[in-house]
């Protein structure tokens, strides 16, 4: 190589040098300020579950198909959110236990005790109730519409991708486990209560390479 070659190289990556060190600055500021105002936490659809929570579910698995509703609802005996899938006739076909980042199966009944299903729902309604306030790494793009953000990050070996709608809410989540295993959460307002009521949420899980979609529809805060 010449010596002008080398002296324009050198020249370039000169000037390159304090520029990326600039964006990453403003980069991490951004992440801090996001961090200490707890905007991160804008993301999750549910928030903290303060109350307890009822919502009208369909789940298809494997070509077999399950409706009734899921109470979600904190202990305080246990401290922990538990999720009771009850058929449409009161039948409590699955009690799952939340605490400390740990799922705990309380009790379930014989037809949906599969380590597959078990595993696949654990891992869907963990997402749901991940406690984003203790994300340390992120990072957050407004898009091209001035109006979505996006947060990403990565959690227990797995990535996360978050969407915020500023006039909608969070619309969108996306897990992702190595190459093929992908999972979307589909987040939406439902219709307007007619007794001025919270909005309720549906939301639409679906697993990309397995038979299984989850349907919830809110129908009231107890």
């Amino acid at each position: 190589m010449s010596p002008l070659r080398i002296l324009f190289s050198l020249l370039i990556i000169n000037l390159l040098i304090p520029l990326c060190g600039a964006s990453a600055a403003h980069s991490d500021r951004r992440i801090d300020t996001l961090q200490a105002n707890g905007e991160i936490e804008k993301f999750a659809p549910l928030g903290p579950v303060k109350e307890s929570l009822l919502f009208k579910a369909a789940i298809h698995v494997f070509g077999d198909y399950y409706s009734g509703l899921i109470l979600v609802k904190q202990l305080p005996a246990d401290s922990a959110i538990h999720v009771v899938f009850l058929s449409e006739l009161g039948l409590n076909m699955l009690d799952m236990a939340f605490r400390n980042d740990r799922v705990e199966v309380v009790s379930v009944q014989e037809f949906l005790n599969r380590p597959s299903i078990l595993k696949t729902l654990q891992n869907d309604f963990q997402t749901l109730f991940l406690d984003l306030s203790q994300i340390i790494e992120f990072k957050v793009r407004l898009m091209d519409d001035g109006v979505t953000q996006v947060l990403k990050f990565r959690y227990n070996s797995q990535r996360y991708v978050y969407s915020y709608c500023e006039n909608l809410g969070p619309v969108n989540i996306r897990r992702r486990n190595g190459l093929f295993g992908k999972v979307d959460f589909h987040i939406g307002i439902g219709e307007i209560d007619k007794m001025g009521g919270p909005e309720p949420i549906e939301i639409g899980i679906v697993h990309k390479g397995i038979s299984l979609r989850i349907d919830l529809t809110e129908l009231k805060r107890i």
